[in-house]
């Protein structure tokens, strides 16, 4: 069971909703915190559950040991790329406290872990999910573990990169701006001697020009690329790691967390076939990729460029 600080949702629909065999969206079961026993009270779980008028989310994420989950898949992973299929329909804030396992009455909370985990990039701390968007994010799942299992390696690379920069799983701008960069050039793959940042800034104005909400794709990611991406993996920038200084670069981040988010979306939904031309030899690749059509398909319809 995965425990949430901080999961919105408009509760327009009746909970328990199942998006996806192995995932649950359900009410958090607060009689298992109630306990009067000070040495089953999980407060490593849900931090302050014993303060007076601490508030517990009202909805927790189950995955039942009868219901199975993927081959090679961990429910804990299983749960956390469900809050990935989440993030990539729309960057509301998630905050995960923890997870544990229902081991019964005798042992209703077994093996605790703390997580604490907060996603990167909310631009709006009033954005809340909405019963259709939790099941969309069943069907968005199934078609990412459809990809982590048989896609292709570009695609698999650039959803785990997302997946680990957006959850959360890095507290590091430069890890995050790094991580976000390594899933676009996973996808656009801008080689062949000519500029990098150019080509990478080309190809993703072209392929989500419908998505562009004045940002100008194109020219951004070729200033970004160069001003950022480009010494930060060369050791050239000097940078705090406090918060402080992440939030003096909070827009910049935003629009480049928007850019991979909506470019992956556009490569989800692609049909197997399609995304393929990812394995074709180099030089195919790149030519496929100069002629890429602009983003399309299900997943990112009616999709827009979330900013501050």
């Amino acid at each position: 069971m995965l425990l949430f600080s901080h999961l919105p949702f408009d509760y327009e629909m009746d909970l328990p909703l199942s998006p996806i065999a192995g995932v649950t969206v359900a009410l958090t079961p607060q009689s298992l915190f109630s306990t009067p026993d000070d040495d089953h009270l999980p407060c490593y779980v849900l931090p302050g559950t014993k303060l007076p008028g601490m508030v517990i989310n009202n909805c927790c994420l189950v995955s039942r040991a009868s219901e199975s989950v993927p081959q090679n898949v961990t429910r804990e992973t299983f749960l956390f790329t469900y809050l990935a299929a989440l993030r990539l329909l729309a960057p509301a804030p998630i905050t995960v406290a923890g997870h544990f396992i229902y081991g019964g009455a005798d042992e209703p909370i077994s093996h605790p872990t703390l997580l604490n985990m907060q996603s990167m990039w909310q631009p709006d701390a009033d954005l809340r999910y909405s019963g259709t968007q939790f099941l969309q994010g069943g069907v968005l799942l199934e078609r990412i573990i459809e990809n982590l299992s048989a896609g292709p390696n570009r695609l698999k690379f650039a959803i785990m990169m997302f997946t680990q920069v957006t959850s959360g799983f890095s507290l590091s701008y430069q890890m995050c701006v790094l991580g976000l960069y390594a899933a676009l050039e996973a996808l656009f793959e801008p080689s062949g001697g000519r500029n990098y940042a150019k080509t990478l800034g080309l190809r993703l104005g072209a392929y989500l020009s419908s998505y562009d909400n004045g940002v100008g794709v194109a020219d951004w990611i070729e200033k970004h690329y160069q001003s950022e991406r480009h010494s930060l993996s060369h050791g050239f920038w000097q940078f705090s790691p406090d918060s402080q200084s992440f939030n003096q670069r909070k827009e910049e981040f935003g629009i480049i967390h928007e850019i991979a988010r909506l470019a992956l979306l556009g490569f989800l939904s692609m049909d197997q076939k399609k995304v393929r031309f990812l394995d074709l030899t180099k030089k195919k690749r790149q030519h496929a990729l100069d002629n890429l059509k602009p983003a399309s398909g299900d997943f990112i319809q009616s999709q827009k460029m979330w900013l501050s």
